[in-house]
């Protein structure tokens, strides 16, 4: 695996400002509620947008989350490896995956991403990727096309709902 941190592409800034939405707000009530539940300070959450989806910055500490480290992600380009993005700070390195997840799956608009490994009786995908690549972004969304809750093999779970509360929710009951 890889060993090196960060996004695995490049941010084109539509706009270097805080993303505006009334659901922010949730989103950052979501990351303070998985931090308490031991699910560490990492991972990404992310909501669907008009545009794209709302999501934490690389590197954010869920427990200490801020509106400052959301971004808008309103398009990518597989070839270039770019994002397209409004905010302050880059996306998380799995925008690429939230943005799959949301093309192929049109009733899910929440997606909860921790690493927590130790849930049975889960999905887990067939073949371990590294984070932030394209690989891990299909097998993650080809496999979510079955299942709400999945392990991406030796990364972590991802919790799809049709609303931030399902998603959260979920990873709560696997957790307990």
């Amino acid at each position: 695996m890889e060993e090196d941190t960060g996004p695995k592409f490049t941010t084109s800034f539509l706009k270097k400002e805080v993303p505006k939405s009334d659901q922010a707000k949730e989103l950052l009530n979501w990351c303070y509620v998985l931090a308490k539940y031991n699910e560490g300070t990492s991972g990404n959450l992310s909501f669907r947008t008009e545009n794209g989806c709302i999501i934490t910055g690389t590197g954010t500490d869920l427990g200490k989350a801020t509106i400052y480290d959301l971004v808008e992600v309103t398009g990518f380009n597989e070839e270039k490896k770019e994002i397209q993005a409004k905010g302050i700070k880059e996306p998380s390195s799995e925008a690429f995956l939230h943005l799959k997840i949301y093309q192929k799956i049109g009733k899910i608009n929440a997606v909860f991403h921790g690493h927590t490994l130790d849930i049975p009786n889960v999905p887990v995908t067939d073949k371990e990727y590294p984070y932030g690549t394209l690989e891990l972004a299909d097998s993650v969304a080809d496999l979510a096309e079955k299942t709400n809750f999945l392990i991406a093999k030796n990364h972590g779970f991802f919790s799809l709902g049709r609303t931030m509360d399902d998603a959260g929710k979920q990873i709560i009951n696997k957790i307990n």
